[in-house]
Parts: structure tokens; C-alpha cells; sequence
């Protein structure tokens, strides 16, 4: 029968260790109110509950370079209501579970608090190789790193850290990490709050919420259906300032996660992108909130299958450095990974930036970051979001852009709905332009007879090799409908712009040629090789049927 047993000794270490194994059958210890002052480690049991008078009023201080509370090999513990200053000891875990043999696991650590634990490379709580380990309303202030689940030797199954804060931490609030060929299954993080998190040794990180794992193509080892939810982060940057903030990292760090979902997420003032998922596939992104991150709002890196529906990005990026956007879609090109971003929905997202010196420079940025390489941006589906109040401004305006070899996308922007409505007409081409000199050249497009253009885009799909920085499409050398800026080095830089105006009454055969920075025709396009694809959505007005009497 499991019994119940009380210790006030604040240094007897001997007589807690007694208490614990004449638990016959498992039982409780409790330690009363008081700061314990323990030279060594408590030797647990399976099926043995500690709990305390509170986080505050009952604290372990612990010396000497033994783990204070190991739980290899055990089951069915729990350790709640107590608090740990780590700084008297050597010891590189607070709490520790580890698996040599067989499957253990069922731990719980509630309502505990750890402080002073700061030193590089010491953990709080880490579980390896073990399932169903809960860690719930705990704070973490003041530490290295705060709760870790590893699948270091096996799979491992429904782990989970709930409602937990962290103030201060060099390393990761939440690390579940991965070593190939293993897995975990069901891992989740919900309600966790996290602030003020500050990097001050040497090569250290301040990820929040860091699920990780091994990039290189083939993707052998994932975070199978995770959850990352209800989590707020808000971090010591501004994206406002041209200076670095403390904690140079992203806030949700999330890679080699596989049908998993993130949603309704809080991450602000972060460090770089405020999410950035990694070789992640299937994982839907939803209802997520971030602000003033020192990059992106949302950065898909490698990803597939991947659905970012109704999350809202503001004032994300910074002065200086490359442009930075609310959501941002790029492949993984480094030479040890090189994955691909591939069919990818991204529908219904609000993105804007309405401060008053802006930062965001884009909406929504598909682009390519090696786009001679393998590796490409392909079959991507963006439409029905909102992209307002951005930095850039006249061609700009819509603040969608598309660089490199991103093949196959689908631009439909704020006009996403109308080309499912079937009164609309969709005109998708590429253009191979390949001039010798200077010249007009036509792009086989006409759009018919009292047509009215409801959306128009290019997209620079193959390098131009040309000196003409600023092209134009129109039916006539005197009225461009549209002109798109390639960033002052030629058509070489690789763009997509939206079409500044719409086409009027229809009837038009469209050519490709150069235009000053007001869209007036300036000259022929000059130049060899390019690939430029031109999607047009337009709408044939029905007759009125008139009726006589």
C-alpha cells in the first residue's frame, strides 16, 4: 500500500534517502517549507511522488556533481510544488531521465521553479529516450536550458511541456531534438510563455520553442504530428532599430516536423524570423501572430505540403540588410541538405507593415536563394491574402514578389478569388525572349475584345542577360500597362512584380520593352536569353438582354 511520509530536516540527506527507500509499494515523501541544503543527490524509485509546500516556500539547493534527482531506468514519478537554486553544485541536470534498457517513462514535474542553473551547457529538466514525460507550470528564470525530450536511441511517444514560463535562458526554453533514425511521436509545447530571453555566452542561442533534428536529404528522422500551440513570445528586439538585439535567434525554431500543427501562436520583438520552419512536410500553420521580428514574420525553409492559412505578420524586419517579408518561402540550398519547397498552400494571410519608418519589405517573398542550383521553389500556391501598408510603394504597392527558379507558382494575390469564379477568363503564358540587339518584342498575348483585366502579373523566370534595368508591357510603345524595377542590376536579378495598371477595353497584342522610371516607353529591350511568364486574370462583361413589349 503506497504510504506517505513527511521530512523537516533541511540537510539530512541520509534520512531523505532512507524515507524514500522504505517506501514499500511507492508512496509520497514531503519536504515541508524550508531551503534544503543537500550534499549529494536523492536517490529515487519508480512510483514515488515528491511534492513540496510550494515552488517558493520549498527550495532544493544541491552541491557536489551528482544529478539531484535521476530517473533513469524508472516510472511512474512525479516532482511538484518545489523550487531548485542551482547554484551550488557542478552537476549538469537538475532532473534527469534516461533509458538504458527496455521502455520507461509516465514522469510529471509540476509547478516547479529553477533559478540560478545559467552555466553553458546545463539543463533543468531533459528526458532521453523516454515516453509519456509531462512537464507542466514550471518557471524557468535564470537558466541555460529549461525542458529537452531526445530520441537519442529510440522512438519516443507523447511527451509534452503545458503552461510553463521562462524569463531568462541562454540555450532553449523547449528542445526536443532528434538523432537519426529515430523519431517522436505526439510531442507538444501549449501555453508557454517566454520573455526577455538574453544571449551572453559565447555562441549561445535563446530559441524559445527549438524542435530539431538531422536536414540532410533524404529526411529520415521527424517530430511526427507535434503541436505548437498557444505559446506567446515576445523577445528583447525592435525591428524598428538598425541595431541587433541581445538574443540573435529565431523564436520558433521548427525543423524536421512531419504533419504536425502550429497554431495560434504568439511571437514578437524576436531576434530573427519569428517562425521558421525547416524540412519541415504536411505541417499546418494557422491563426499564428507575429510582430516587429528582427527578419521574417514566417520563414518556410525547405518545406512541402505545408498549409499557412489565417495568421497575421506586421512590422517584421529591419532597416538594414536583405529585404524581409510577413511570410517567406525559399528552398534549403546548402550543400549538406538541399531540399526543395514544394506545393505549399498560402491563402487568407493578413500581412502589413504600418509603421512609420517601414520595415517589412515585403507581403509575401517565394524566392530562390541558389537559382543555379538543384534545388528550386517549386509549385507554390499563393492567393487570397491581404498585403498592405508595406515598404515598398508604387510598382510595389502589392507587395508580393517572386524571385528565382520558382517554378510553377500561383499568384493569385488579393485577386485569388476571382479566378475560381468561372465569368473569369485566366491568360497563364511563358515567353521565351531571345533578341539578338535591340528590339520590341512580342509576347503573343492578346487580350480579347471588350475584356476587362481584374488582375495582371509578371514573373521573370530565366535570367535576361541585358543593361535594361526597367522593362515594360503594353499593346504600344505610348501606353505601358505595366513596368517592374529589377533593383538596379538589369533582368538578371530575377523578379515578379505586379502589373502597376490594368488593361482598359481589351483588344491589345502585348510586347516587352524598356520604360523609364514613370513607365514612359524609353527604348527597346536590349538583350538575350530570358524567360519572362505574364498571368492575367480578366473578366468579359455579359450583355444585358433587353426585353420589348
Amino acid at each position: 500500500m503506497p504510504q506517505y511520509v513527511e521530512v523537516t530536516d533541511t540537510t539530512s540527506l541520509t534520512s531523505i534517502n532512507l524515507a524514500i527507500a522504505n517506501l514499500s509499494g511507492g508512496g509520497t515523501i514531503r519536504f515541508k517549507a524550508g531551503t534544503y541544503n543537500l550534499a549529494g543527490a536523492i536517490v529515487m524509485k519508480s512510483d514515488v511522488r515528491v511534492i513540496g509546500d510550494g515552488m517558493i516556500a520549498t527550495v532544493f539547493k544541491f552541491t557536489g556533481s551528482a544529478t539531484p534527482f535521476d530517473l533513469t531506468d524508472l516510472d511512474n514519478v512525479a516532482i511538484e510544488n518545489v523550487g531548485f537554486d542551482g547554484g551550488g553544485g557542478s552537476y549538469s541536470y537538475i532532473i534527469r531521465g534516461t533509458v538504458t534498457t527496455g521502455n520507461h517513462g509516465n514522469i510529471l514535474v509540476k509547478n516547479c521553479r529553477f533559478s540560478n542553473f545559467k552555466t553553458s551547457s546545463k539543463y533543468c529538466v531533459d528526458f532521453r529516450d523516454m515516453n509519456d514525460c509531462r512537464v507542466e507550470g514550471c518557471q524557468f528564470d535564470g537558466v541555460w536550458s529549461g525542458v529537452s525530450f531526445r530520441a537519442a536511441g529510440k522512438d519516443i511517444y507523447r511527451n509534452s511541456c503545458a503552461n510553463c514560463e521562462f524569463k531568462d535562458f541562454e540555450y532553449a526554453g523547449v528542445y526536443a531534438t532528434l538523432i537519426s533514425p529515430y523519431c517522436t511521436y505526439g510531442t507538444s509545447v501549449i501555453g508557454c510563455r517566454a520573455s526577455k530571453a538574453t544571449v551572453v555566452v559565447s555562441g549561445g542561442l535563446a530559441n524559445p520553442i527549438l524542435f530539431n533534428g538531422p536536414r540532410t536529404s533524404p529526411i529520415s528522422s521527424w517530430h511526427m504530428d507535434a503541436i505548437v500551440s498557444n505559446n506567446v513570445i515576445i523577445g528583447p528586439g525592435n525591428a524598428n532599430s538598425g541595431t541587433s538585439p541581445i538574443a540573435t535567434s529565431d523564436q520558433f525554431f521548427l525543423s524536421n516536423i512531419k504533419g504536425g500543427v502550429v497554431a495560434a501562436n504568439v511571437s514578437a520583438n524576436g531576434g530573427e524570423n519569428g517562425f521558421l520552419l525547416w524540412a519541415c512536410e504536411k505541417v499546418v500553420v494557422c491563426g499564428n501572430q507575429t510582430d516587429m521580428n528582427w527578419s521574417n514574420g514566417i520563414l518556410l525553409k525547405g518545406c512541402s505540403n505545408c498549409n499557412l492559412s489565417g495568421n497575421v505578420s506586421t512590422n517584421n524586419g529591419r532597416t538594414t540588410g536583405t529585404p524581409f517579408a510577413g511570410i517567406a518561402v525559399t528552398a534549403d540550398t546548402a550543400s549538406t541538405n538541399q531540399i526543395s519547397s514544394s506545393n505549399n498552400l498560402i491563402v487568407g494571410n493578413l500581412c502589413t507593415d504600418d509603421q512609420t519608418t517601414k520595415t517589412q519589405d515585403y507581403g509575401i517573398w517565394v524566392y530562390q536563394t541558389n537559382a543555379t542550383g538543384p534545388m528550386n521553389v517549386n509549385t507554390t500556391t499563393v492567393g487570397c491574402n491581404r498585403v498592405t501598408g508595406n515598404a515598398l510603394t508604387g510598382i510595389y504597392a502589392d507587395s508580393e514578389y517572386y524571385e528565382g527558379d520558382v517554378n510553377d507558382t500561383v499568384v493569385n494575390g488579393i485577386y485569388g478569388t476571382l479566378a475560381m469564379d468561372p465569368q473569369y477568363k485566366v491568360v497563364d503564358v511563358e515567353v521565351t525572349v531571345n533578341v539578338s540587339g535591340a528590339a520590341d518584342v512580342p509576347l503573343n498575348i492578346t487580350i480579347p475584345e471588350r475584356a476587362v483585366v481584374r488582375s495582371a502579373q509578371t514573373i521573370v523566370r530565366k535570367a535576361f542577360t541585358t543593361t535594361t534595368s526597367i522593362y515594360g508591357i503594353g499593346p504600344s510603345t505610348s501606353d505601358p500597362i505595366a513596368y517592374g524595377k529589377s533593383d538596379g542590376v538589369g533582368l538578371n536579378k530575377k523578379s515578379t512584380q505586379r502589373l502597376s495598371r490594368l488593361i482598359g477595353t481589351g483588344g491589345e497584342s502585348l510586347k516587352l520593352y524598356s520604360v523609364n522610371a514613370s513607365g514612359a516607353y524609353s527604348g527597346t529591350i536590349s538583350g538575350t536569353n530570358g524567360s519572362i511568364r505574364v498571368k492575367i486574370i480578366y473578366e468579359i462583361p455579359v450583355e444585358p438582354l433587353i426585353s420589348y413589349y
